[in-house]
């Protein structure tokens, strides 16, 4: 009897340890939901709303940046997160996920590049891998699929009348703190661009450059910041009939390739994590628009 006793009383305690266990998980769940409530209302729709306006042609360029540029200053924030970010850049511009088998090569082309080490952590060590196809009336032309590294680190060079130069005016970088001018995601959208810009002569936005049709298709290494969010947007602003397709991953959350993984891409073991760069094609941003001058 007094062990059926205990084993009610055992089972009364049990019960009694799940209901506040349940209790703690609701507890959890609303403090979560309101966090993130917190963080929509007083980050995330404010910056969504600028993304937008930067990728609507009927909101002057400049106007737009600028609100952007406020709201990062007010806000403090640089980077929107994982989910939030797919959520602005899906919005603002019209921008799709590629297909999968292209997601996968295009992240064993970072992976290799990157030999073992993560994705993130500098902007050195971002990457992105992009391809293009743009055409224009009667021409055309291929961006093949490249890795691009972030650009050279310093001031902005004046802006002069070049397709490079046309192409920075036109996809603006917003600054936090630090200069964010020079990260891989902008790399290839400049890139394409500036390809853009030759292909079709209009360096200023004009309706020659809207015309452009085509597709884009870029993976970047780690979770685009907001700048790089307002670059895909204003790319969706100045060639609206470019399919642009873009995925990303975060970096800090990837399982990371092992030594093993790194030797079965062809890498002598002293590069291993030192970042070893044979049999990988790059193209720096000037690089494109040379061969497409050729």
């Amino acid at each position: 009897m007094a062990s059926v006793i205990v084993t009610e009383r055992g089972g009364g305690g049990g019960s009694a340890a799940a209901a506040a266990g349940t209790a703690g998980g609701a507890i959890e769940a609303a403090l979560a939901c309101e966090l993130e409530l917190d963080f929509v209302w007083r980050f995330f729709w404010p910056l969504a709303l600028c993304l937008l306006d930067l990728s609507d042609p009927c909101v002057p360029h400049a106007n737009a940046v600028r609100a952007l540029s406020y709201q990062v200053d007010k806000t403090g924030v640089a980077s929107m997160g994982t989910v939030h970010t797919r959520l602005a850049i899906t919005a603002a511009a019209r921008a799709e996920l590629p297909p999968r088998i292209w997601s996968e090569g295009a992240r064993t082309a970072i992976r290799k590049e990157l030999a073992g080490r993560v994705g993130a952590g500098t902007t050195e060590r971002c990457v992105a891998y992009g391809c293009a196809a743009l055409a224009w009336r009667d021409d055309f032309v291929t961006l093949p699929g490249a890795i691009y590294h972030s650009l050279p680190r310093g001031p902005p060079a004046p802006i002069g009348e070049s397709p490079e130069d046309r192409a920075r005016a036109l996809i603006a970088h917003i600054h936090r703190h630090v200069l964010r001018d020079n990260h891989a995601e902008r790399a290839v959208l400049l890139a394409v661009c500036a390809a853009a810009v030759r292909l079709t002569g209009d360096g200023e936005g004009g309706g020659a450059l809207a015309e452009c049709t085509g597709s884009t298709r870029f993976y970047a290494s780690h979770v685009p910041c907001v700048s790089c969010a307002a670059a895909v947007a204003q790319f969706s602003r100045f060639l609206p009939l470019v399919r642009l397709e873009f995925e990303f991953e975060d970096a800090w959350r990837s399982e990371r390739f092992d030594c093993a993984e790194v030797r079965r891409f062809g890498l002598p073991a002293e590069d291993e994590g030192a970042g070893a760069n044979r049999g990988v094609v790059k193209h720096s941003f000037g690089g494109w628009t040379d061969a497409l001058a050729d």
